[in-house]
């Protein structure tokens, strides 16, 4: 079994004592639960940032210098010269910080101070309601921050900042959060390993200090919940759940079959298209690499560039500026294989 394999599976029984084992056997961990937490649309990639700030917490304790130099690397990918993608350096960087305040106070404020892009607005919000959660001095002034995005677009960035404002607790932010109590909007938190609905108004009520009203029964769908309601682009039928799938040469990745014979391949990171590409291809051509790079796009099989809007339950086609999460691909008659693609289950 493969380092990621082994993380993987600790992480999905949530074993955080076996990670702190792996990570004093094996320094290679903190590497693993990076890439893995670039999917912030999975319980999976949630639990390796919070797993990422536990190892580095442990590893504090007996090497206060190296668990600098982890999150040292982290900032370094905060910063646009670095040429990385950041998505998830904030949430991990807060998860440090919480669980190891005495030894990183000082980053919390240049967490913060990363707020203005785009791409990092969640992950930092998110940083300072959890570091906020444990150490409250700690993001006492960011009252700016919080007052700057509790009208934001982004329900989720609204959400986190809903959530900041109610650690804070100044009779300033209560007049402003007192404007969402109306808020109907439902947004999917990640709460205690796993993804929670609530509402904005309800969030709001809870961080002025009041009884919030009762929210319907129910639960958010998922991408990686069964029964999503995502349906094939190409035959409307129901998607099933997400599978791991082992490729030819032992790589996996996740991805599905419809009934009509379409394959789909997810990222959730939506910045590894053209990996899912090549994994999506081989799959629909029964991992026949040579026919798959024989054939012609639009005229050989059709392909669908799809983002997963989650609240609706619906895809809609990524354009400029949105991430693309799912990729169908569909073979057209002539070029269909004779089996069923293996899907290494």
């Amino acid at each position: 079994m493969s380092r990621r394999e082994e993380v993987i599976q600790l992480l999905e029984d949530n074993n955080i004592g076996g990670l702190i084992a792996y990570a004093k056997k094996d320094p290679g961990l903190f590497r693993t639960l990076i890439s893995l937490a670039y999917d912030k649309q999975t319980v999976l990639g949630w639990r390796a940032i919070e797993a990422m700030g536990v190892a580095v917490g442990e590893t504090a304790k007996a090497n206060p210098e190296k668990a600098r130099n982890l999150a040292q690397r982290l900032l370094w990918m905060l910063r646009e010269e670095s040429g990385n993608n950041p998505w998830s350096a904030p949430d991990m960087l807060g998860e440090i910080v919480r669980n190891c305040p005495e030894d990183f106070a000082d980053f919390a404020p240049i967490i913060a101070s990363f707020h203005d892009e785009e791409i990092l607005h969640q992950g930092v919000l998110r940083a300072m309601v959890r570091i906020g959660e444990v150490r409250p001095e700690l993001v006492r002034d960011q009252a700016e921050l919080a007052r700057t995005y509790l009208c934001h677009r982004d329900p989720l960035v609204r959400a986190y900042a809903i959530q900041l404002a109610g650690i804070l607790c100044r009779d300033d932010l209560r007049e402003a959060l007192a404007l969402l109590l109306q808020d109907e909007t439902e947004v999917l938190l990640y709460t205690d390993g796993e993804f929670v609905p609530r509402l904005i108004r309800t969030l709001a009520a809870v961080a002025i200090g009041q009884k919030a009203a009762p929210e319907k029964k129910g639960w958010m769908k998922h991408p990686e919940k069964k029964g999503t309601g995502l349906r094939c682009p190409f035959c409307e039928e129901p998607v099933g759940a997400l599978q791991e799938i082992t490729a030819r040469f032992g790589n996996t990745f996740t991805g599905g079959k419809c009934s009509c014979g379409a394959v789909f391949v997810y990222d959730g990171s939506g910045h590894n298209l053209g990996d899912a590409y090549v994994d999506g291809l081989a799959y629909a051509c029964d991992n026949d690499f040579d026919k798959a790079w024989s054939l012609v796009p639009e005229e050989d099989y059709e392909i669908r560039e799809l983002c997963a809007d989650t609240r609706r339950n619906k895809f809609l086609t990524a354009r400029r500026g949105t991430k693309c999460t799912y990729l169908f691909i569909r073979l057209t008659e002539g070029t269909k294989p004779d089996k069923s693609p293996d899907t290494g289950q």
